[in-house]
């Protein structure tokens, strides 16, 4: 893991109201969760960093105010944190999986919800990391979650991480250029994203990033 990536995480950890909210012992357990997971996922190290900094942006651009931008960034730094305990064979492995190794993927973000409430984490940010894979049409998973409608929290992690995973390396394949990462948001505009949020996070990708 980059030393350059757990500075960054530190420092916005730092900063982070709704990090520093809860318990020390609590504190200290997640961010050794976060480590452990950065050293065992290393197709994807700094994914969770990124993520949150995109949300980040996003969640001002939409006017957020501070406390739930804080959550958001929380969220962002800790939506994989269930796939800890996924099989570093699944994360690493150089093809796609297999329906039953899919299936152990998608269990994460219930995990990380369980983690999550059991430490006591605010409520916004435990529904924005169990529903980070759900579509702003409600497809997605967990399957057997049913809500009326995507959490903005959710929905703007959900974004930040199909961005980030579009545009950098994974163990199966190349990252799209810039462009291409775009088209496919605006092509998904209104079914796997938020129609609005989709727009402003464009309009984000216009800027330097």
């Amino acid at each position: 893991m980059s030393k350059k990536i757990t500075n960054k995480m530190m420092e916005m950890l730092q900063i982070n109201q709704a990090y520093q909210s809860i318990a020390p012992h609590n504190q200290s357990y997640i961010y050794g969760l976060w480590k452990a997971l950065e050293h065992k996922d290393i197709g994807t190290q700094g994914h969770m960093f990124r993520v949150a900094y995109y949300a980040k942006r996003l969640a001002a651009l939409w006017g957020l105010d501070q406390e739930t931008q804080d959550c958001i960034v929380l969220a962002g730094l800790l939506h994989d944190i269930g796939k800890y305990w996924v099989t570093t064979q699944v994360l690493l492995k150089p093809a796609s999986l297999t329906q039953e190794e899919f299936s152990m993927v998608q269990q994460h973000p219930t995990i990380g919800k369980v983690i999550l409430a059991t430490l006591d984490f605010p409520e916004n940010i435990i529904t924005a990391v169990e529903y980070h894979h759900k579509r702003f049409d409600l497809q997605g998973y967990p399957y057997k979650a049913e809500i009326d409608e995507l959490p903005l929290e959710a929905a703007i992690i959900g974004i930040s991480d199909a961005f980030d995973a579009m545009t950098t390396s994974r163990p199966y394949r190349k990252p799209l250029p810039l462009e291409e990462a775009k088209q496919e948001i605006e092509k998904n505009i209104g079914t796997q994203f938020h129609p609005e949020l989709a727009e402003a996070f464009i309009t984000l990708l216009s800027h330097k990033r």
